[in-house]
């Protein structure tokens, strides 16, 4: 016999309608019509089947926000949904509004229902990604990460120049001077040498290294104020970078907030462009390596002139001594 006839396909075929219904009753906003086919044995995670079958009911009551959308939502998080995938919907496609609504719903439980702190961290990034400062804020009071899971939120937050994040999570906490994988944080948007930094690095590489012409201003507001805030302007290997391709207004800054370029930065600087290919002897002619090999030349003479005077001191002592 066929099953799809007998009792077995005829209750899949019932299930499978309560299921697209309850996906479009909520859809619809019907608190009412949900109650019923979830007592019928609808599936509280049902999927619909038209543009957003790939979304469960939960997560569509995020996207459109029907009519006592809140309400639905505490009614399927009570039948047993799985709620944890919504909040980086709510966060992508949704206001901040929505997202603290959703909160609300949760915390109102007894013991009020949490999102993980790995879904809480993964979300704070996509509110970074598209500057929402609300959103920021309301997933970090609860219990999002500031020092992140892979990627750290300061390092994409400079990454992206967003300054008014940066400044705000420098105030909620955030560490300066925690180092990342920069190559985690490269985009179609920044140069395509960043690829080599596999090293862990700091958010001053980024916002000293990942400069182009219309976002200088940018770059050097971001990182004045990482500087600012104990930054490290001599942290190992920058100053070389600098040398070989840096912006001069950068290196002038670096400078003001006290690194100290040094011979060995000129000779790392001149090979590096030769490992990307350029004449190094045009790293000679570029603004940025000028004004530092001045700094490091007007050094190194001031080192020689206080050896020299040492040495004509001591050597006036002696005669003194001598005759004495």
């Amino acid at each position: 016999p066929n099953k799809s006839n007998g009792l077995v396909g005829r209750l899949s075929r019932l299930v499978y309608q309560y299921d697209n219904a309850l996906f479009s009753a909520c859809q619809l906003g019907d608190i009412e019509k949900v109650k019923y086919l979830i007592e019928k044995g609808a599936s509280v995670d049902a999927h619909g089947k038209d543009y957003y079958s790939r979304y469960p009911a939960i997560s569509i009551l995020i996207i459109k926000t029907p009519p006592h959308w809140a309400a639905i939502f505490r009614v399927l998080v009570e039948a047993g949904a799985k709620y944890e995938h919504v909040l980086g919907v709510a966060t992508i496609e949704s206001t901040a509004d929505v997202l603290d609504a959703m909160f609300k719903v949760l915390d109102s439980f007894q013991p009020p229902r949490q999102f993980s702190k790995t879904y809480l961290t993964g979300s704070l990034i996509d509110a970074i990604r598209k500057a929402d400062l609300k959103k920021i804020e309301l997933l970090l009071s609860h219990g999002a990460d500031i020092s992140g899971n892979h990627l750290r939120p300061l390092h994409y937050a400079v990454s992206l120049l967003k300054i008014d994040i940066v400044k705000y999570l420098i105030e909620k906490g955030a560490n300066v001077l925690e180092k990342s994988q920069l190559d985690r944080y490269y985009t179609d948007t920044t140069p395509k040498r960043v690829k080599e930094y596999s090293l862990e690095k700091s958010a001053t590489w980024m916002a000293a290294l990942w400069v182009t012409r219309p976002s200088v201003k940018d770059s050097l507001k971001i990182l004045k104020l990482l500087l600012d805030h104990g930054a490290d302007p001599n942290e190992d290997g920058l100053m070389a970078r600098i040398a070989a391709q840096g912006h001069l207004d950068v290196a002038k800054a670096l400078v003001k907030y006290g690194a100290h370029p040094k011979t060995e930065d000129l000779r790392a600087g001149r090979e590096f462009r030769g490992r990307e290919g350029n004449n190094t002897s045009e790293a000679l002619e570029q603004p940025t390596y000028k004004y530092l090999s001045n700094i490091v030349f007007a050094d190194e003479e001031r080192r020689r002139s206080e050896k020299s005077k040492a040495r004509a001191q001591r050597r006036a002592e002696k005669r003194l001594a001598a005759n004495g």
